[in-house]
């Protein structure tokens, strides 16, 4: 098993996931590993810390002096795999301690397939916030088809790259190749790389089982960001290759911009009323789903409130990522 985390300047974060995947290592002794850790660029706390970790644990540590895209320096960490399967965990996630052993048994019930994945999970000790955005993000509203990547329910089978995450992800190193990723792309590379895959005929599996805790955006500014950039991701990852589920993801753009122009005409035409109808439809539906969310945490009308109006706030910011990902060269 190679285990490649890439790492830059997030140095508490960095310490738990390695703590983590190393006690998870010895969880499941009867694999062998190959822990590769790239640092991207110039971050000399990592590297001391790295340092000083080597005498006593075993793993090959990459410097990159000048920074890189997160496809880029994954392109180049799986240049030095040797292991039958590559492990991804990003550095700001941390796995339970039998991670390796819920793969091994996942790959028991499909030895045929090519790629392994589950989902990402708030931490418990997170804010209310960040706890409050996880929820929304498992919601269909809020993420559609993706939205098993933040949520561990049913069972381990056969889906789509639609479920799979790159931060908690296990894929055969015969069937990565030798440059997996493209690597002028903001995010969502993994998208690319399983779309290829299921063209070629390799089975995907997701296990609900196979959790991985994944920090959350601490505040609304970063979030917002954060969404947006997987927006823009996927944006340039569709401009490469257009799906027949395109219209899926251009979804909440059309929703933006269909928003813009009946707002439009509700100021330019006296039947207005008519042009509102959507939104008497849509914010209904964010108020009973950000209560449906809250139902899962300690209910409280702020978290109501907050929930209601991250909804509209996810569905516009990836809109409009997305459409910048679609048109930027």
């Amino acid at each position: 098993m190679s285990i490649i985390v890439a790492t830059y300047e997030r140095l508490a974060q960095f310490q738990q996931c390695m703590s983590h995947v190393l006690i998870a290592m010895k969880k499941t002794p009867g694999i062998r590993y190959q822990l590769l850790v790239g640092v991207n660029g110039p971050d000399q706390e990592a590297a001391n810390w790295l340092s000083s970790l080597r005498q006593s644990e075993v793993f090959d540590l990459i410097r990159f002096e000048k920074r890189l895209s997160p496809p880029a320096i994954r392109n180049h960490l799986v240049q030095f795999a040797k292991c039958d399967w590559v492990c991804f965990v990003d550095d700001d996630a941390y796995v339970k301690e039998n991670y390796f052993s819920e793969f091994l048994k996942t790959l028991s019930q499909f030895p045929d397939c090519a790629v392994i994945g589950g989902p990402n999970l708030t931490p418990e000790n997170s804010s209310w916030f960040q706890k409050m955005t996880g929820i929304v993000l498992s919601s269909r509203l809020a993420t559609f088809f993706s939205s098993k990547r933040y949520r561990a329910k049913g069972r381990a089978a056969l889906c789509g790259e639609e479920s799979l995450i790159l931060c908690n992800l296990f894929v055969k190193l015969e069937a990565l190749g030798a440059i997996p990723f493209p690597d002028n792309v903001v995010c969502c590379e993994e998208g690319w790389m399983l779309e290829t895959l299921k063209r070629q005929g390799f089975p995907l599996v997701y296990d609900p089982h196979l959790i991985v805790w994944h920090d959350r955006r601490a505040s609304i500014k970063s979030f917002t960001q954060q969404v947006f950039k997987y927006g823009l991701g996927r944006g340039q990852v569709l401009r490469r290759r257009l799906k027949l589920n395109i219209f899926i993801h251009l979804i909440p753009t059309f929703c933006v911009f269909y928003s813009l122009i009946m707002l439009v005409l509700s100021f330019i035409h006296h039947r207005s009323a008519l042009n509102l109808v959507p939104f008497l439809i849509y914010i209904p539906l964010c108020i009973v789903a950000s209560f449906i969310c809250v139902q899962r945490d300690d209910f409280s009308f702020r978290k109501w409130t907050v929930g209601t109006a991250l909804f509209p706030l996810i569905h516009t910011t990836y809109g409009v990522g997305l459409a910048w990902g679609l048109i930027r060269k």
